[in-house]
């Protein structure tokens, strides 16, 4: 294949529309579709600095959404949360359902029982459902009845015909689409490696099923599924709240490439703390901290970087980090206008790549994904 300058067609950084006089949106209509109305439970970290922000942007650009209800046990929360967006608070889910016309739930508690509970009840009602990664963990030591619960709901939900999604928001953030469309293009031909680092750099974090399962996911979507998988694993620095502060795996997926991944919880974050790394035939990608693209050619010419163009005045991480974008997607499925990119399944396939560690750091051995049988045959029956 001849070298060549990538046309992407896919945002990177702001539009040329960022230039002109209504650059904020201010006069742009609200859509014809009809409100989709939302309620969110849990009401953390991940709700107020992401969630609620991303739907106020989407509303701002004339999505036609509205979050009607919440729920949080802290009473605190609960009152600061009505009182700086307007929609009303319950202490449980339950009385939220009882009391809220819903379209669709956002499940951002932690995961474990109350999650399920929450999940368990929206299916019933016949809601859809969005949920926060990792879809369900009850500790590493009890990993088959997280994968039991949550292919039982994700097969629930199906039935129903609801749309059930995971927050594996990298997927919506434009450096990981850019890199997507390159490799689908041929821009680096087959794949024959990846290479993935994520050091988040802080404990008291799930490191595989609730960080690591970021770029997991992105690197399914890269290079299809995993075949098999060797890693090691140890506690090198006393993590109180997991097994492992540093884990490395090696990889063959089910294309015949290999990958090599690594993992940590105990150096500094943001040094850069994520990279993926995409080799072809003399050709490959690097995607560094989820922002700078890199495609390296050939041996002659000059390599093609994408670096964002944030103006200095006003950045929105809910934008560019994907979360604008993974609701939208969620809005429109619950419409019927377009499918879930990041469906329940593959919540569970994550999981499931955790799941597979866990057991060959354990059992000191190359693990093969056969041993967990098919995820979509599985959950479809």
């Amino acid at each position: 294949m001849t070298d060549q300058n990538w046309n992407l067609g896919v945002p990177y950084g702001y539009s040329p529309t960022w230039a002109e006089k209504d650059k904020y949106d201010v006069k742009r209509p609200i859509e014809d579709a009809r409100e989709v109305k939302l309620a969110l439970v849990g009401l953390g970290g991940i709700a107020v600095a992401k969630h609620l922000p991303a739907i106020r942007r989407l509303r701002d650009t004339g999505v036609n959404v509205r979050v009607v209800a919440g729920a949080d046990p802290d009473a605190d929360v609960r009152s600061k949360v009505e009182r700086v967006n307007g929609f009303r608070c319950f202490a449980d889910a339950h009385e939220m359902f009882e009391n809220s016309e819903i379209d669709g739930v956002l499940a951002l508690t932690d995961p474990g029982e109350s999650r399920y509970s929450v999940m368990s009840e929206t299916i019933d009602r016949g809601i859809h459902l969005f949920a926060e990664k990792p879809l369900l963990f009850f500790g590493v030591d009890d990993m088959a009845r997280s994968l039991s619960q949550a292919k039982d709901l994700v097969a629930r939900a199906r039935r129903s015909k609801l749309v059930m999604m995971t927050g594996l928001v990298k997927q919506f953030s434009p450096p990981y689409q850019v890199a997507k469309k390159l490799v689908d293009q041929g821009a680096i031909g087959d794949i024959s490696l990846i290479a993935v680092k994520m050091c988040q750099g802080w404990s008291r974090h799930i490191l595989l099923e609730g960080q690591a399962c970021h770029v997991l996911h992105v690197v399914r979507r890269l290079g299809g599924e995993i075949k098999g998988l060797h890693a090691l694993g140890i506690n090198r620095f006393s993590e109180p709240n997991y097994p492992h502060d540093n884990i490395t795996v090696n990889v063959e997926f089910e294309s015949g490439a290999i990958g090599t991944f690594y993992f940590n919880s105990s150096s500094p974050s943001l040094k850069p703390w994520e990279r993926i790394e995409v080799f072809g035939e003399r050709k490959w990608i690097q995607v560094e901290d989820a922002a700078t693209i890199t495609l390296h050619g050939s041996e002659e010419g000059p390599s093609q970087v994408w670096s964002p163009v944030l103006p200095h005045t006003l950045i929105f991480d809910e934008e560019f980090g994907g979360f604008v974008g993974e609701l939208k997607n969620f809005i429109r499925s619950i419409r019927g206008e377009e499918e879930p990119a990041v469906t329940g399944e593959d919540g569970v396939a994550v999981l499931e790549i955790a799941d597979m560690i866990h057991t060959s750091i354990r059992e000191r051995r190359f693990v093969n994904r056969s041993e967990w049988s098919d995820v979509a045959e599985r959950l479809a029956s």
